[in-house]
């Protein structure tokens, strides 16, 4: 591997090295915090090693969060079972 470069990817691209993951190794602080990810899909183990920050990842994640239709998750914790329940909702039309 030579010296580390910014490299753009699709968000379906970097989710296939996750998914496809040959090497995966969450690089942290000495003192603990989650600085990010280093992963390879089997396919490109050989030629890249990618590293993705935290903030990138929960950036994906609030990308993802946010969707592009009507519908969203909702999740909350029922005490009573105590367990979560997941729940398929319309969003509200943005008023304007």
């Amino acid at each position: 591997m030579t010296t580390p470069k910014q490299l753009a990817l699709r968000i379906e691209d970097l989710a296939n090295q996750f998914v496809h993951s040959y090497f995966f190794y969450l690089s942290m602080e000495e003192t603990g915090p989650l600085r990010g990810v280093l992963v390879a899909s089997d396919r490109v183990r050989n030629k890249e090693l990618l590293q993705v920050s935290a903030r990138d990842i929960v950036s994906i994640f609030e990308l993802a969060a946010t969707g592009e239709d009507d519908d969203a998750i909702s999740i909350t914790y029922d005490d009573k079972r105590k367990d979560y329940t997941l729940r398929l909702a319309k969003r509200e039309a943005s008023r304007g």
